[in-house]
Formats: C-alpha cells, structure tokens, sequence
C-alpha cells in the first residue's frame, strides 16, 4: 500500500542522486543538517519499504554524526532531533518498542531548547 501510494522507491532514488551530489559540493557548503538531512530520509524511506538492515545502517551512521555535531558549541540540535526520531520510528515499525521510546523521549527534551 505505501509503495503504491507513495513512491518510495522513486524517492529512494531520488535521495540517492542528492547524496552523492553532495560529494561535488565543497564541505563550506554543506551544513551539518543540508548534508544529514538527505541521508536522513532515505533512512526513512528504506524503512517504508521494509528494508530495516539497510535503513538502520543509513540512520546509525547520520545519528552517530548528529550527536558528535550536536555536542560542538554551536552545532544542529535539530538534525539530532531529525535522526532520533528516524531511527525511533524505525524501531516503531518493527515492533522495538522500548528502544522506539527510550529514542523518542531523548529527542524531546532536545526539540523543546
């Protein structure tokens, strides 16, 4: 039903195309949250179609950057909160619900600052 209603996989593809331009850009030009948010959502869009291994190692790999930045005076909160809730609604969607909350009520208090 999500794939016929909403393209992921032409998403995926789309997502895909974006990352590796981002390669071309020079690293002044890519922020934190331009450069995570792309990987982000296609983490997501990995876990609509059911492919979890593959998207839990996109958002594993943007979480571990986003709280190295968030911990950097100055750094994207925000992108933290982004790749929190990813990786909890991707545990969410495969019945994790513990760990879906723990990641759930980490990235609260976070998005309220």
């Amino acid at each position: 039903y999500a794939e016929r209603n909403f393209k992921f996989s032409e998403a995926t593809k789309m997502y895909e195309i974006a990352i590796a331009g981002q390669a071309n850009m020079t690293p002044q030009s890519l922020s934190s949250n331009r450069y995570a948010l792309p990987k982000i959502r296609l983490g997501s869009c990995l876990k609509e179609l059911a492919q979890y291994k593959e998207s839990e190692k996109i958002l594993t790999q943007c979480l571990e950057e986003a709280e190295k930045d968030a911990k950097n005076e100055g750094g994207d909160e925000m992108t933290l909160v982004h790749a929190l809730t990813a990786m909890a609604s991707l545990h969410q969607a495969q019945s994790h619900y513990k760990i879906a909350t723990e990641l759930y009520k980490k990235a609260l208090p976070i998005s309220r600052q």
